[in-house]
């Protein structure tokens, strides 16, 4: 008879509240430094990646041209992203040394439980910003300046923060059995109560972080969508394709990184099972990360004219334009 306990794996430090265990003789050792090796490569690819396109727009929309309230949105956006990939380092190195490092665990944790707020509530206000300049264009005309969506985009920040604040002290760390770190919700009572915290955390994490911005941004563009097909008034659609895009973008990469946070495999279901949710969850993970560096894509690419010569930093500038 088999008596070998069941390795505890919680990849990418378990940024989300679920335990996935898996039977060692299933997820191999082997197996296991594959898929870090993925991660690390992915997670390095779109720490250049991001670092140098998110660069480049910060660089745009602060040195390059006229500053906007457009250009206020896409700068916020990207100091949001760079910062985030600044941080992927920590990520790497704890996946280097095996996830072990309580202190790295719950530095990166809170990094990317900062980093979901605050991208979200940006998409937010912008698209709430959108449909604002289309509904009533005199009156944004005449009130929105850059300096005030600056100090919108700070609010932002400080509310991303407070929002972010129960999950990153709930996230606490330790080590496991078998000699890994991982997170868990810490509040102090029976394993049974912490069972319940982590699903209330995985719930209003999903609606708070997901669910109610999708349905708000979803509103926002349904009716500024309704309003140019009803207006007399030719208006450009460039500003509603880009932030289309990078909601839509944003959306997409982060839906299955929610989900995967309501599912937790056990070591007695089958062993394909297993293997399967193993390989999808550091995927999963990455493609979540991957939304960090796909910003200053879409830009260059609702940018460019074909009319005119390529150039990496003309096509940015024409999409803020």
């Amino acid at each position: 008879m088999n008596t070998t306990p069941p390795t505890i794996f919680i990849y990418a430090c378990s940024y989300v509240f679920s335990t996935h265990s898996y039977d060692a003789e299933c997820i191999t050792q082997a197996l296991k430094k594959r898929m870090d090796i993925v991660c690390i490569v992915l997670y390095s690819f779109i720490c250049v990646l991001g670092t140098v396109g998110n660069g480049l727009v910060i660089f745009v929309t602060g040195f390059r041209i006229k500053r906007t309230v457009k250009t206020v949105w896409v700068f916020t956006l990207a100091t949001a992203d760079i910062t985030f990939t600044f941080s992927l380092p920590l990520f790497i190195a704890h996946i280097t040394l095996d996830y072990h490092g309580w202190d790295m665990c719950k530095l990166s944790s809170a990094i990317l439980f900062l980093y979901i707020f605050s991208r979200i509530f940006l998409l937010v206000v912008i698209g709430i910003n959108r449909w604002v300049c289309v509904r009533y264009p005199v009156w944004a005309w005449n009130h929105q300046t850059p300096q005030r969506a600056a100090l919108v985009a700070l609010g932002v920040c400080i509310l991303s923060l407070a929002a972010s604040s129960p999950y990153i002290y709930y996230n606490q760390t330790k080590p496991s059995p078998h000699n890994v770190t991982w997170t868990f919700p810490n509040n102090g009572h029976t394993q049974e109560q912490g069972r319940h915290t982590s699903h209330g955390l995985t719930i209003s994490l999903f609606v708070l972080a997901f669910v109610i911005p999708f349905i708000i941004i979803l509103a926002s563009y349904g009716a500024i969508v309704l309003r140019l097909r009803k207006s007399p008034f030719p208006q450009s659609a460039k500003p509603f394709r880009l932030f289309t895009a990078v909601s839509v973008v944003f959306f997409v990469c982060w839906l299955p990184f929610h989900l995967i946070s309501f599912f937790e495999i056990q070591g007695s279901e089958t062993c394909g099972l297993q293997k399967v949710s193993f390989v999808s969850n550091d995927l999963i993970h990455c493609l979540a990360f991957s939304s960090s560096c796909l910003n200053p894509i879409l830009y260059v690419f609702l940018g460019h004219n074909n009319k005119e010569r390529w150039s990496l930093l003309s096509a940015m500038e024409n999409s803020f334009h």
